[in-house]
Parts: structure tokens; C-alpha cells; sequence
């Protein structure tokens, strides 16, 4: 089943909470699985709250704006069509960036906290925007930090304002190469990217949409 995201590394919060906002999209016949839905995710995760109330974060106006921009901006799927939501290029960059980083500094799980520190990587994301109203620009999980790692010196966007920067091409390429991307990813829009891994086996999202059901 996990094939994608690794069972092992997620920890169980995080894994109720991927499974639950699959089904919320899923009610709502979403297309896709955006970043704004992971941050969302995120808002019911104790870890990831626990980071964002440090800094000040009303989490309830939050959870109100991202709902809001959710059901405004994603395309949704026609009723006569069969419901197949699928996570964004960004989506998975986050959360495999988050288990790589975990990997490589020893940790045993992936928590709320390090998705957060990835995810404001998505720099032109809704959802770092909303992140940056706030004055939340960095997280430094000093938990898991090492700077001598290889995510933390490919993987980090820090000072990058361009969308299609090296690094997240390299990103991308790295993560594509390692067969930790899926077989097709989509953009924000909906739109097929193309990425294609042969290793790669089932789309591990697709069997939590299953078992979520």
C-alpha cells in the first residue's frame, strides 16, 4: 500500500489526517488534492497546531479562509463522472520532501511540524500566502534540523521567489529519479504534468482514497 508515502514514517496523526481530508475532498467531488487542502490537513494535526499557535495563529480563522479558497478555486468533478481526486505536483513535493528530510536526519516519523516546514516552500501557494499574513515565512524545526543533509542543502527554496527555479526543478528531477513521484502528477489546475517513474508501482493516495472509503 505504501508504495509512495511510507507507512513507516508517517506518523499515525498524519496518516488520519491524509486519509480524512481524501474523503472530505472526495464528498466534495474535488479534482485535485491542492496544497491549500494539506494545510488545511494541518489544522487538525496536534503537532502542526502546536507550531502554528506558537506563532500566533487563530486556527479557526484559518480553517475558515482555507475552506473558503478550497471550495472557490478547485475544479470539481461533474456529477455523472466517476470521482478519481488526485494530489497536485506541490502536494507530493511537500510530503516527500518532508520524508526525505526525516530519513536523513534519523527520525522515526514524519510529523504535522515537518510538513508545515516544507510546505511554506510553495512559496506562490494561497497557502503560504496565508501563511506569510501572519508573519510566518521560515520554520525552523530544530528537532529534526541537520545542515549538513542532503534535503536540507538540495530540497530548501529559502530566498527563491521565481516558480520555476532550479532548485525545484532539481527538486522535481531528484524526486522523479528516486521513483517518489507518481506515475502522472497534475498542477493546481488539474492539468497532466507527465511525470512518469516505471518503479514507482501503485499510487499510494489512490489506496487511501480506497481505504478511506
Amino acid at each position: 500500500m505504501w508504495k509512495l508515502y511510507r507507512a513507516d514514517l508517517l506518523g499515525k496523526d498524519l496518516e488520519t489526517n491524509l486519509r480524512q481530508i481524501i474523503v472530505e475532498a472526495r464528498a466534495k467531488r474535488h479534482k485535485i488534492l491542492s496544497v491549500e487542502h494539506l494545510l488545511l490537513a494541518m489544522l487538525d494535526n496536534s503537532s502542526a497546531v502546536e507550531v502554528l499557535q506558537s506563532r500566533g495563529v487563530d486556527i479557526e480563522e484559518l480553517r475558515i479562509l482555507l475552506i473558503d479558497f478550497v471550495d472557490e478555486n478547485t475544479p470539481v468533478a461533474p456529477d455523472s463522472d466517476e470521482i478519481n481526486t488526485q494530489p497536485t505536483l506541490a502536494f507530493h513535493r511537500v510530503i516527500q520532501s518532508a520524508i526525505l528530510h526525516v530519513k536523513s536526519t534519523n527520525k522515526k516519523e514524519v510529523f504535522g511540524r515537518n510538513i508545515l516546514v516544507f510546505l511554506l516552500n510553495e512559496y506562490d501557494s494561497h497557502a503560504v500566502s496565508l501563511l506569510n499574513q501572519r508573519t510566518i515565512y521560515t520554520l525552523d524545526d530544530s528537532t529534526d534540523k541537520n545542515d549538513s543533509s542532503a534535503v536540507s542543502n538540495v530540497y530548501s527554496n529559502a530566498g527563491i521567489v521565481d516558480p520555476h527555479d532550479v532548485h525545484r526543478a532539481a527538486k522535481n528531477e531528484s524526486l522523479l529519479a528516486a521513483g517518489l513521484m507518481p506515475k502522472v502528477s497534475i498542477d493546481e489546475t488539474g492539468a497532466n504534468l507527465g511525470y512518469y517513474s516505471a518503479d514507482l508501482g501503485a499510487d499510494t493516495l489512490a489506496a487511501l482514497a480506497n481505504a478511506a472509503r
